[in-house]
């Protein structure tokens, strides 16, 4: 969207360039530059539509009254002309021809119908004028192109779709439509009648008037004895809306009444009286916000006026605010450089909410909000599209606010991403958790744990006191059932292979082992033998002989087979493929944890529901619109459930990375970046500098590492003093520097900190950046001053960030060593395929994301010569000895103690890998939050936080 804005930016400032032969534009334009040079005052057309009810006038006086007040605009007052169209085209037309032939003017703020704003605005776009509405939702309005044209409103095309959704949501299945042909409420009908047919809700009649005639009432009458409704879509304008509404009421029509933006007035209540209740109608405006700025609004309108703030003043105070901001941000008043601002603004913080303008000078990432009239005040409804018991308001002393771009899953078995995972972690709990300082292991729904000799038997004793939030116990059973159902191939875990390390697990999720036949070798007393299937062994089971002979059995469920099993009700056993001593860490995941399984097989897919889903976590699930949050709340049947001090979490689901660091600026989040939604690269440099929010930041660690590794095999960096040279000659705080901008941290080890058997920084170890050294390895490999080294070759996988440390990767090489590399350059995909298929160049980009937080997954899983893809073709007996038993032995310090072995010969003796950054995630916390503390690795300890009273 960013790209396609600049490109439209580029083409109509060339159009404006190319059409400054049009004397109107370009006399408006030297007359605003040579006001700027004046510093006379802004002048700007403010036009009503006093055919409409709502405080339009009152909302733009405050908000040009407050400008005027501060600093004006670049210094320089506002001054508004006023008019009033009426609703009548003729008149709006008169009304910006007025506004054209005064050359001080810059732009125009109103005319709230789109039968009035789209003649006007013809008007104000032949005249280089920037002309905003805050009322007309015609599509039309911004579909033909305009340079000028903006509405800071959502249109009827996206309110009528909302008002269909909500109608499906609350199941009204059959739906009366009814129009007035005169009112924007027409173009809104037709919207939502044509949505909801999509929807699959039947129209059963759609019926039009004008507010003039005399027969609406018979009109009424006919199409409440004809059909059968349980909802009225009313598109009108007040009062004539109002006047229906009492008549419908009076016809015994107790269902439901929908309407748009248009009947959003008191003026309901005092026309239709008591008969009103149950009309619902869509909003932008929620002054219930916890935004700042909207809650301070609010404040002094009612001050300033004695009535509350309505839309339409949020929205006429808000386009005044947004013109003020473009150009002030413009530097200028003249028309075109203020719209350029506008079409490229990203996330304006509005009264109503965060929006943006997109190309053609439409409002997108509006909110629409519903409200109920009910004893002549509205009522909000957005939480009764869930159940009744989900509707809350915001209490912000116990609420974490967070953001996050979705959510895609929260079974723990399919759950993929981190935010997945984050959110699975506050609802369930696994066997054991991850200590934050040493990230070892320590025990959640287990209490304790057990492993035999001979390391390959684990016994996991669990806690009695959790429960489901039905208040059944959680069991064995429980575990067993989930770890079967997640290595079932129909289940597609997408991390089953974490599962793996348990007996039989591969060979059941790959298909191996399958539905085994019976045959006359095998007696009823017989124990069963498990096989996994191969030619010969069917052969033996077709043909028995005493060569051949062979045990088997018929299962229908060859899960039995699998490694774990409950010796009793809260006793869980598994049985491994081979010794692996950071099991306890892996059993904590979220493919091995319980799950309620009646649940589960009653419901399906839709167990996770908020309406059917059971958790056992410190959290319970309350609310999940998927599009845009989801709340959860304390468990009460947590087994330290008064020990929580963060009574509710609330994530926002957003898309844009600028809007969530808006909405943190405007105090509506707490935690920006780390686990959550990241911060905006572009705006790094200014958090850090920034006074308040450089108090606010922080790095935190995630278990990633970038790095290069050779082909081993491959001249000349078959040359283990070549690997050192080249490791020798890269500035990895050069590279974060400038590349990352930030979101890293040099690296000279290969497994990141904080993960089990990583080296610390302090311990120097790892090849530094020195070209001294480099130039004295190279020239011992044969290469003085880099003389007759061929050129080599350096894959990597295309992205900005990615590129830009390749080359800065070339440059160091070539300016210290005299090396030539040529870059090979791939797209995601191409790269994927040529690892695969190991073609490997000389130098090839690695990295690496622990799926578990031990450097068995950092060492063994990718540089063993025997048991991993070992893609640099490297084989060290010593360093595979090393990592098999890191593997196997328990002892933390000894483990530590191989790890550390392991990494010295990988990264400085023998310079397999060139390891360049550890992957960091820039955070800010608000101060409220107290002992927080980042989890590189599983879900965030929300349990264990508080928030400062």
């Amino acid at each position: 969207m960013q790209t396609l804005k600049k490109y439209f930016i580029l083409f109509i400032s060339v159009l404006f360039v190319l059409s400054c032969e049009s004397d109107p534009v370009s006399e408006r334009a030297k007359m605003a530059a040579d006001s700027d040079e004046s510093k006379g005052d802004i002048v700007i057309g403010i036009v009503a539509s006093s055919d409409l009810p709502g405080l339009f006038f009152e909302g733009v006086r405050m908000a040009i009254q407050e400008l005027n007040q501060e600093r004006g605009v670049q210094g320089r007052k506002l001054s508004p002309i006023f008019y009033d169209d009426e609703g009548l085209p003729a008149k709006a037309l008169e009304i910006s021809e007025k506004l054209a032939k005064n050359p001080d003017v810059v732009a125009v703020v109103g005319h709230l119908h789109g039968k009035t704003a789209i003649p006007a605005s013809i008007t104000y776009e032949r005249n280089g004028i920037i002309f905003i509405s805050p009322g007309a939702m015609d599509p039309a309005l911004t579909q033909y192109g305009g340079i000028f044209t903006f509405r800071n409103i959502s249109s009827s095309e996206k309110s009528g779709r909302e008002l269909a959704k909500f109608a499906y949501h609350k199941e009204y299945h059959k739906i009366l439509v009814l129009y007035d042909r005169d009112s924007p409420g027409r173009r809104l009908a037709e919207i939502f009648a044509k949505s909801a047919d999509d929807l699959g809700l039947e129209i059963v009649a759609v019926k039009s008037y004008f507010d003039w005639q005399d027969d609406i009432p018979l009109l009424l009458s006919d199409v409440v004895k004809k059909y059968d409704f349980d909802a009225v879509f009313l598109g009108g304008k007040l009062p004539s809306a109002g006047d229906i509404v009492r008549q419908l009421r009076a016809m015994g029509v107790t269902s439901p009444i929908l309407g748009g933006d248009s009947l959003d007035s008191p003026q309901l209540s005092v026309i239709a009286g008591k008969a009103a209740d149950g009309t619902i109608v869509s909003t932008v405006f929620d002054p219930r916000r916890s935004s700042g700025r909207t809650q301070k609004f609010i404040r002094n309108f009612k001050a300033e006026f004695g009535v509350s703030a309505d839309a339409s003043s949020a929205l006429a105070y808000d386009a005044i605010r947004v013109l003020a901001h473009a150009i002030e941000k413009s530097g200028s008043s003249v028309p075109i450089n203020v719209s350029t601002v506008l079409r490229s603004l990203e996330n304006w913080h509005g009264i109503p909410g965060h929006y943006s303008f997109d190309t053609n000078g439409d409002v997108i990432g509006q909110s629409i909000h519903f409200k109920e009239m009910q004893g002549g005040d509205f009522e909000f409804l957005e939480a009764h599209l869930k159940k009744e018991e989900d509707r809350f308001d915001l209490i912000e002393s116990v609420t974490l606010r967070l953001p996050v771009k979705d959510i895609p899953a929260i079974d723990p078995g399919l759950a993929l991403d981190r935010n997945a995972v984050e959110v699975v972690g506050q609802l369930f709990l696994g066997l054991t958790n991850l200590d934050p300082k040493t990230y070892e292991a320590v025990p959640e729904l287990a209490e304790k744990w057990t492993v035999d000799e001979d390391g390959r038997i684990y016994q996991f004793q669990l806690r009695k006191d959790v429960v489901w939030t039905d208040g059944s116990p959680v069991t064995a059973h429980d575990v067993v059932w989930a770890i079967r159902r997640n290595i079932s191939p129909e289940t597609k875990s997408p991390r089953a292979d974490l599962l793996y390390i348990l007996k039989n697990a591969e060979a059941i999720h790959t298909g191996k082992i399958k539905e085994i036949l019976q045959t006359e070798t095998l007696a009823p007393e017989d124990i069963a033998q498990v096989i996994a299937e191969t030619e010969e062994t069917i052969d033996a089971v077709k043909e028995p002989t005493a060569e051949k002979t062979m045990k088997t059995f018929q299962t229908e469920d060859a899960l039995e087979l699998l490694g774990v099993h409950a010796t009793d009700d809260f006793t869980v056993e598994f049985t491994l493929e081979h010794p692996v001593a950071y099991f306890p860490v892996m059993a904590g995941l979220p493919v091995y944890y319980p799950l309620p399984q009646k649940l589960v097989k009653k419901y399906g897919e839709k167990w996770t529901d908020p309406e059917y889903i059971q958790t056992n976590g410190p959290y319970v699930l309350v609310v999940w619109d998927k599009n845009r949050r989801m709340i959860l709340r304390r468990n009460p049947s947590y087994f330290d459930a008064e020990k929580i001090s963060v009574r509710e979490v609330r994530y926002h689901i957003i898309q844009k990375s600028s809007v969530g660091l808006a909405m943190y600026e405007d105090n509506e989040l707490d935690i920006m970046g780390g686990a959550y939604l990241p911060l905006p690269s572009a705006e790094l440099p200014r958090v850090k500098t920034e006074p308040m929010l450089s108090r606010e930041y922080s790095d935190t660690p995630k278990l990633c590492t970038y790095a290069y590794a050779f082909d081993t095999g491959h001249p000349p960096v078959d040359n283990l003093l070549v690997r050192k040279a080249i490791s020798a000659a890269i500035d990895r705080e050069l590279l974060v520097r400038t590349a990352l901008k930030g979101y890293g941290r040099p690296a000279t080890t290969f497994t990141p900190p904080p993960a089990f058997g990583s080296v610390a920084p302090r311990e120097g170890m790892g090849i530094n950046f020195d070209p001294d050294q480099a130039k004295k390895w190279l020239a011992e490999a044969g290469y003085p001053d880099g003389e007759k080294f061929p050129e080599i070759t350096f894959m990597y996988e295309i992205s900005e960030a990615r590129s830009e440390i390749a080359q800065a990767f070339q440059t160091f090489l070539k300016h210290y060593l005299n090396i030539s590399v040529k870059l090979d350059g791939k797209e995601k995909t191409d790269y994927e395929k040529f690892i695969a298929q190991g073609n490997m160049s000389h130098i090839f980009q690695y990295e690496q994301c622990g799926d578990y937080p031990d450097a068995d997954n950092w060492l063994y899983k990718l540089f063993h010569p025997y048991f991993s893809p070992n893609r640099s073709g490297w084989k060290n007996v010593i360093f595979a000895q090393l990592t098999d038993r890191a593997r196997e032995i328990t002892d933390p310090g000894e483990r530590k103690k191989l790890y550390k072995r392991a990494e010295k010969i990988l990264i400085e003796e023998e310079a397999v890998v060139v390891p360049i950054y550890f992957e960091t995630s820039p955070c800010l916390v608000k101060p409220r939050v107290k002992e927080w503390y980042d989890m590189a690795m599983g879900g965030q300890h929300i349990h264990n936080w508080r928030l400062a009273e």
